[in-house]
């Protein structure tokens, strides 16, 4: 078996600043992008990202340690999805399926990932073990979800892999682009 290229590991309390920062600086063009149609500066969102996520994970090559991807899930309250629908500006029509589906969504895990160029590099391994490792917090949380935007079409192709299902949503705040929730179930 080859040696792997990359190692993940959890980011620590004390190097969330540095992740952060790092990742504002080396962010992958369409993240950044979708973060600015979000309403937010890609390094606010980098920053808010990494500091105010409990479970927050870092991909890096091993040689030169070029940081490949950062990632997070946190548990998501009622008050804060219902913060996000006011935030956004959407429906709870538009934006879950309905009552039930929001008290469960509250229940499950929201995730992010956030990537710098060098994901190109480590494609399919990235692929594979975060594959691995959304199926494993899916089984433990039965719920993870969050928001891609259309235009993300390498996000998009990630989470199809991932075994994401996918809900269209109408242009926020009269944008033309839009967003798709996603969501990945486990133990079902």
């Amino acid at each position: 078996m080859a040696e792997k290229k990359y190692e993940i590991h959890r980011v620590k309390d004390e190097d969330r600043f540095r992740v952060g920062m790092e990742l504002t600086h080396g962010l992958r063009k369409a993240d950044g992008r979708e973060m600015e149609l979000a309403g937010v500066e890609p390094p606010l969102g980098c920053m808010m990202s990494v500091m105010r996520t409990p479970d927050v994970w870092a991909a890096r090559e091993k040689k030169g340690g070029g940081l490949i991807a950062v990632w997070g899930i946190k548990e998501v309250t009622l008050e804060e999805a219902m913060e996000l629908v006011g935030v956004k500006g959407l429906s709870y029509g538009e934006m879950f399926r309905g009552r039930d589906a929001i008290q469960e969504l509250a229940g499950g895990r929201l995730v992010w990932c956030l990537g710098t160029p060098l994901i190109k590099a480590h494609k399919l391994a990235f692929a594979m073990e975060s594959k691995r490792i959304l199926a494993r917090w899916a089984r433990k949380y039965g719920v993870l979800w969050n928001y891609v935007a259309s235009f993300n079409q390498d996000a998009l192709a990630w989470l199809e892999w991932c075994g994401a299902e996918f809900f269209e949503l109408p242009a926020w705040k009269g944008r033309k682009e839009r967003f798709v929730r996603f969501e990945i179930r486990g133990g079902e």
